[in-house]
């Protein structure tokens, strides 16, 4: 059996490599963590009465930010740096954001249902528009 210690050593936030061509190079993105993966769902808690669209923008600005990191698994974006995140790329952002999506198991609807079985959760109809259906931000 493993032991807190060895479950607290772990490295287990994996990362994938996305072609950035349009930026001459590559980038790295990874696994949430439990904190960050409780944020995203908080936006759709929090944010109940917003329409999807904008509880969609909402996570995928969180998960470019959260998800883009360097050779050591640090964040490379902070909050203040996606006003100038949204004046690259789109179809750069678009694909750094989906490969996180697809890394973190964040499919169509994942987000909803996981703010609906939240303590307290509820939002509004999952079958519009999601986290990993909606455009570029």
């Amino acid at each position: 059996m493993l032991t807190k210690a060895a479950i607290l050593a772990a490295q287990d936030l994996r990362t994938e490599t996305v072609p950035g061509p349009e930026w001459g190079g590559e980038v790295r993105v990874r696994l949430l963590t439990a904190a960050e993966r409780e944020e995203i769902t908080s936006i759709w808690t929090t944010h109940a009465a917003a329409d999807d669209a904008t509880k969609s923008t909402l996570t995928r600005d969180t998960m470019l930010l959260r998800c883009t990191v360097d050779d050591a698994g640090q964040r490379l974006f902070d909050d203040a740096d996606l006003p100038a995140l949204k004046q690259k790329s789109a179809q750069a952002i678009a694909r750094v954001i989906e490969a996180a999506m697809v890394l973190n198991a964040m499919a169509s609807g994942a987000v909803e249902d996981a703010a609906k079985n939240s303590p307290g959760g509820t939002t509004a109809d999952s079958s519009s528009a999601s986290p990993a259906n909606s455009a570029a931000p």
